[in-house]
């Protein structure tokens, strides 16, 4: 048949893998197969070639050699065969194969070096392709495999293009789960380096924003990762909170899972920089979330919670809106985490700038006349308090 003498062709000459692509007359005759003779030759030389050389492994390239052609060039394999399967698509008949295929090609992008490899070969343009598939399969495989192309700097510039992280964004809001954490995790990768969030159009970001409303468990957790990631950048920053990122971060903090408050506190942090978003989050009421969260066990929690009141602290209506969180903060300086204790000394300092509040503290410690002393011994928390004092 077509395919046993497609398998025999290829074993003797190894065309499969020939640098000028696929051996043209089988290209031809396969346009004259109907779609489940296309898909069933795909599949049994796939598996031929599977068989044969079931642990790919860097070698050098030479096309008279059919080991060479086949096996040990396993991501170029996946690619040479994913791109067939794309040009030949048969809608559903070859989803299974296509799924098949991803899910060893993500097993290959193991490393950044493998990553690299596969960028440099066009994967990220091929995936994004597959994000438009039919199969909700296909889609969260392929979103997977960009996650471990952006563990690169290629891969992460390569997918903050608009025509692959737009593609990804609109994959929050399909219904099929798995499709969304798979997405999600893909822009997490993206936003996680400089280099990366930096080429993110700002209509992406806030495309993820209006997503978060029907995000749930592990989607909602990594897109808001990916956004206090993004909003590190002044400009997407703003574009998120003109989207309505407040009402996201509250929404997380009124209920969410320790790893979503712990997101969504990073979040606040990333949008108290610029002066408009600490406005937006006083009048939203984000301070008064705050003090229960500085009593948190998570250590976590309590250094972002600590971290957020001195950069939102800077207009009246903050310190005012920041009073209750005193008392937490007092306890704050004995903390055995360094870097918690001296967020709380500053937050203090911020908050102590209204007479009523440096009234308040002042009654507290009262309670405590050596805590000063015992912070002190820490140099930076000294020069602070004597600045201060």
């Amino acid at each position: 048949t077509l395919s046993n003498f497609y398998i025999n062709m290829t074993t003797g000459f190894g065309l499969w893998g020939a640098s000028n692509g696929t051996n043209p007359v089988f290209k031809a005759d396969l346009d004259t197969c109907t779609p489940d003779t296309r898909t069933q030759s795909a599949h049994y030389v796939s598996e031929f070639l599977k068989d044969r050389h079931p642990n790919p492994e860097p070698a050098p390239y030479v096309s008279t050699h059919s080991s060479s052609a086949f096996g040990r060039r396993g991501v170029e394999r996946c690619m040479e065969v994913l791109s067939g399967l794309m040009e030949f698509d048969d809608g559903a008949s070859s989803s299974g194969l296509k799924a098949e295929h991803l899910a060893v090609l993500c097993a290959e992008l193991a490393t950044p070096e493998a990553a690299s490899q596969a960028v440099a070969g066009g994967a990220v343009g091929l995936l994004a392709s597959m994000l438009d598939d039919s199969s909700h399969v296909v889609v969260s495989h392929a979103a997977l495999n960009l996650q471990r192309c952006a563990v690169c700097l290629e891969g992460r510039l390569a997918c903050a293009e608009e025509s692959v992280s737009g593609k990804l964004a609109k994959c929050l809001v399909n219904p099929e789960p798995s499709v969304q954490e798979a997405a999600a995790a893909a822009l997490k990768g993206v936003a996680a380096e400089i280099q990366g969030r930096g080429a993110v159009p700002a209509g992406v970001v806030q495309r993820i924003v209006e997503s978060m409303q029907s995000l749930r468990g592990k989607s909602r957790v990594d897109s808001v990762t990916a956004l206090s990631n993004l909003c590190k950048d002044s400009d997407l920053c703003i574009a998120a909170l003109e989207s309505g990122a407040v009402g996201q971060v509250m929404k997380s903090l009124r209920g969410g899972a320790p790893s979503e408050i712990t997101a969504a506190l990073s979040w606040l942090v990333s949008l108290s920089v610029p002066l408009s978003g600490k406005k937006t989050l006083t009048e939203a009421g984000a301070l008064a979330k705050l003090p229960s969260l500085l009593s948190s066990q998570d250590d976590r929690i309590r250094r972002l919670a600590s971290s957020s009141l001195p950069l939102l602290c800077v207009h009246k209506e903050a310190k005012e809106a920041a009073m209750p969180c005193i008392g937490g903060l007092i306890t704050l300086l004995t903390d055995e985490d360094r870097d918690i204790m001296m967020n709380a000394l500053l937050a203090l300092r911020a908050i102590c700038e209204l007479p009523a509040a440096r009234e308040k503290t002042f009654k507290m410690l009262a309670k405590h006349p050596d805590l000063f002393e015992r912070v002190k011994q820490d140099q930076d928390a000294a020069l602070a308090c004597n600045r201060y004092k």
